[in-house]
């Protein structure tokens, strides 16, 4: 079969060779990108400077010239759909403001467009990960300082350098995912033991944070996981393994308060059937809100940003329904649902296919986190894990069919 990028990473290697500045260009956009990707933990806004800085730079030197030869590439379809529907639901959108938003929010697929050009080998690619995880160390460390009373400490938990818990714990799993498989084609124990402490400072991070959906993904995720540390036929140290896991969460007076709030409102049957808004339980007026739009409007949808239309008459705006294939069917009705498992589906099923490669497991694990984390929140929305998803998605480019074993990385 031919790699989904094939052809296109041709052109630009030959025009790269024919231009003495080629390679240093194609440097500046692969630190841009590491940086953007590494800086994701602190902040969006701090992630946008070397993003900015790679699109300038892939602009300059006619790096988007790919996006026609793209275009032609049947893994982009359901991308370009994705990035089309918000400009065509503006035409029928019930809030505008909201809308355009919303609509802007496609400008970070400019990452897929650079990801899928900039040259990845396997030192790069190893560059790209550890940027990621050196800065969710540091956080994972300042949050301990934090919940010990030396740092202080921010208004929404034990953070670290990041600002939403939501967004914070997406990033988090992806960590430990990523992380455990480079455990398991790991030929040293030295190694091993650095990404077992990787691991360790990663869940416990995610133990402090507020995020409960963020222990609702690691929970469903966490046989993968598993798999990594142990292997294929261990299946009594797996299931030991997994109680030692889910349940160092209950260690956690944050998690096990978390838990036992949801509980409580779990048995709030009267809110939950008649989606009467509740400030400390929102949820189900938000669904009941959503299935209201998407009764008046089942085939094309209400437009980019009209959910918050029928959640203002309650008397809390709420701007999207915190379920990323919820957003889609109000807003973009059938086209809107087609379009979202196309986009998941073509991601799963090259990664999956190249799941032992370092680059293909980590566009799978952001596949799956994104796409789980969207059950209860809309990580395609979120600031952070709607840029994420983008550079992910620009990285199929780069997996080679069929799988090569020298894309297969051993570590020392």
């Amino acid at each position: 079969m031919i790699s989904p990028g094939k052809g296109i990473l041709e052109k630009i290697a030959l025009k790269d060779s024919q231009n003495k500045s080629g390679n240093t260009a194609d440097s500046v956009i692969f630190w841009s990108m590491a940086l953007c990707l590494a800086a994701l933990p602190i902040s969006t806004s701090a992630a946008l400077v070397p993003f900015v800085l790679a699109c300038a730079a892939a602009l300059f030197t006619g790096r988007f010239s790919i996006a026609k030869d793209l275009a032609r590439q049947k893994w982009t379809f359901p991308a370009v759909l994705f990035v089309l529907l918000p400009w065509f639901g503006l035409l029928y959108s019930k809030d505008m403001p909201v809308g355009w938003d919303y609509a802007l929010k496609t400008k970070y697929w400019a990452a897929m467009l650079i990801m899928a050009g900039v040259c990845l080998n396997p030192c790069r690619i190893h560059s790209f990960f550890m940027g990621f995880w050196l800065t969710m160390l540091a956080g994972a460390g300042l949050a301990l300082l934090q919940m010990l009373g030396i740092s202080p400490v921010p208004a929404k938990g034990y953070l670290g350098f990041g600002l939403v818990y939501t967004v914070l714990s997406m990033y988090l799993i992806i960590g430990i995912l990523t992380v455990s498989h480079y455990f398991r084609y790991s030929e040293s124990w030295k190694t091993k033991v650095v990404c077992i402490v990787f691991m360790a400072a990663f869940l416990f991070h995610l133990s402090v944070l507020e995020g409960r959906n963020g222990y609702f993904v690691f929970i469903l995720l966490s046989p993968l996981v598993l798999h990594n540390l142990v292997g294929q036929k261990r299946w009594g140290l797996k299931i030991l393994l997994a109680f030692l896991v889910i349940g160092s969460l209950g260690f956690s007076p944050k998690v096990m308060h978390r838990v036992k709030v949801s509980l409580e409102r779990l048995q709030r049957t009267d809110i939950i059937m008649t989606g009467r808004m509740d400030a400390e339980f929102s949820r189900p007026y938000i669904f009941h809100s959503a299935l209201r739009a998407l009764k008046a409007h089942p085939v094309m949808g209400a437009g980019t940003g009209s959910f918050v239309y029928y959640t203002r008459p309650g008397g809390d705006a709420i701007a999207h329904p915190h379920n990323s294939v919820l957003y889609m069917a109000v807003s973009f009705g059938i086209a809107g649902v087609l379009c979202i498992f196309w986009l998941f589906w073509t991601m799963l099923r090259i990664s999956f296919t190249h799941r032992q490669e370092p680059l293909g497991f980590f566009v799978l694990s952001v596949c799956l986190v994104t796409f789980f984390g969207g059950i209860f929140e809309t990580p395609i929305l979120n600031a952070g894990t709607c840029l994420l998803f983008p550079i992910a998605f620009g990285c199929l480019a780069h997996l080679q069919e069929p799988v090569s074993k020298e894309n297969i990385i051993k570590l020392p």
